[in-house]
């Protein structure tokens, strides 16, 4: 097995380590521009505008986590053999994912309306780096979507265009006097 091939598996087997690197990306750039004062972006527009990001934000991701929603059905309504197959060896990590995607879907638009319910114009609660963290977590969450929805497209493609397999041959009733003799 490949090194990629083992990431890829351990990666999709622990869709979890998103909320870790998530978590990661906003603390660093906490760290920046609390010790060089720089980089904090959302601090230099106006509050109503930030307001109106946060919103939007919210609607975005919302609009987006229905593309889990696609996704997941096209799971489930998958019926060729590879998709048997997959569920058979692959439906713990799969489930995972999928529950997951849906439940940061919904979590990233709480942590949008929560940025935009404790904004005020000097920001003691950061709420700037509450929606960051929120669009973060979806930007790598959709990462993740955008390969699980390929991969059942993939899938579904590959059981839909197989070729129909030749019939059996007749059973031979004599066969058995012939291996006998």
């Amino acid at each position: 097995m490949t090194r990629d091939r083992h990431l890829g598996g351990w990666l999709s087997e622990h869709p979890s380590v998103d909320v870790a690197l998530a978590l990661l990306v906003v603390a660093v750039h906490l760290a920046v521009t609390h010790i060089w004062g720089r980089g904090d972006v959302l601090a230099w527009i106006e509050p109503q505008q930030r307001q109106t990001l946060y919103a939007a934000g919210a609607g975005v991701v919302s609009v987006l986590g229905g593309l889990a929603a696609i996704g997941l059905a096209l799971y489930q309504t998958a019926g060729g053999a590879r998709a048997r197959a997959v569920r058979r060896h692959y439906g713990l990590a799969l489930r995972k994912n999928w529950r997951g995607l849906l439940t940061v879907t919904g979590v990233s638009a709480l942590l949008c309306l929560v940025a935009l319910a404790v904004d005020r114009p000097d920001d003691p609660l950061l709420a700037r780096f509450i929606f960051e963290f929120a669009m973060v977590l979806w930007a790598i969450r959709f990462g993740r979507l955008i390969w699980l929805f390929g991969g059942m497209l993939a899938l579904a493609d590959l059981d839909l265009t197989d070729e129909p397999r030749a019939p059996a041959p007749p059973l031979d009733q004599d066969w058995r006097k012939r291996r006998s003799s």
